[in-house]
């Protein structure tokens, strides 16, 4: 009987003495645009078997010191807590883009695991910027979006809403012909899956004009029909145009029209959007134009 007793025992002990653990999801994104959600490291249960208690240790590979600086960062620095199974990463952004946090976990009976985690953090930044066009009823606007923006996990996915009105809601850049006037917001999705959408981009107010509405407007010049499919007519109401340029999106000049010319035709041009740099007596302004 004794030497039942002493196998139990022994065997018991064995079985107790695998300690397996997990540190949570080999790869993590932390996405800032999502209004910081907590993010709790460790698996659950973090520990299995072993005997207890357990002592938790979470630590990164090596201290990291911020680039131009002598302010070296600890796990301490990114974690609330690193003497707990599950601490919650409380910073990161804007330091770095990345992070390995290590976890050791040692059993009551000295038995050490260990596991880890690579943390990526998601941040954008974004130069906030409002584009307003007025645009006639029928005519159409080119969308060229150049706010600044930086974020590390490219490539980025765009979308453009609502999707009225556009050609292609996906892309950066884009021509838009809505109905009625509307605000056109932007969200952006990178590499990570980390989304942010922000205030409208484009303010583009839709007046809906006919031709005595055009020659009785108060702007000075006004060019139409905008989208073209070829002639287009320039109504100089104070008649102080001097000249008027028209170049492609490469800058290149293709065409110089004097201050009495009226009517132009493009349609010997390609498609696309071409720029009227038009002087007058006391200012230079530009217009956008699109031949389909």
């Amino acid at each position: 009987m004794r030497r039942i007793i002493i196998i139990l025992i022994l065997i018991s002990n064995y079985s107790f003495s695998q300690l397996t653990i997990d540190a949570g999801g080999d790869s993590i994104v932390l996405c800032q645009e999502q209004n910081f959600i907590p993010l709790f490291l460790g698996g659950n249960p973090t520990v299995t078997s072993g005997a207890g208690p357990f002592s938790y240790e979470w630590s990164i590979e090596s201290p990291y010191t911020i680039p131009g600086s002598s302010i070296t960062l600890h796990a301490a620095d990114f974690l609330d807590d690193t003497t707990i199974s599950n601490p919650i990463v409380i910073d990161g952004f804007g330091v770095l883009d990345s992070l390995r946090f290590f976890l050791k976990v040692t059993d009551g009976i000295g038995n050490i695991k260990q596991d880890s985690s690579m943390v990526y953090f998601s941040i954008y930044s974004i130069t906030p910027v409002i584009y307003q066009y007025d645009i006639l009823e029928g005519d159409s606007v080119y969308c060229n979006f150049d706010s600044y923006l930086n974020s590390s996990f490219a490539p980025h996915t765009y979308l453009w809403k609502p999707n009225h009105g556009l050609e292609d809601s996906t892309s950066l850049t884009f021509v838009a012909k809505p109905e009625y006037s509307i605000e056109y917001y932007l969200t952006i999705t990178n590499s990570l899956g980390c989304s942010m959408e922000g205030a409208p981009v484009y303010l583009i107010n839709v007046n809906h004009l006919g031709i005595e509405d055009i020659l009785n407007s108060t702007k000075e010049v006004t060019i139409y029909p905008n989208p073209t499919t070829g002639e287009v007519f320039i109504f100089d109401k104070n008649k102080s145009v001097i000249s008027i340029l028209i170049y492609d999106l490469n800058e290149n000049l293709i065409s110089e029209l004097n201050n009495n010319l009226i009517k132009y035709d493009l349609s010997g041009y390609p498609k696309g959007v071409y720029i009227f740099r038009i002087e007058l007596e006391d200012q230079i302004i530009t217009k956008k134009l699109i031949l389909k």
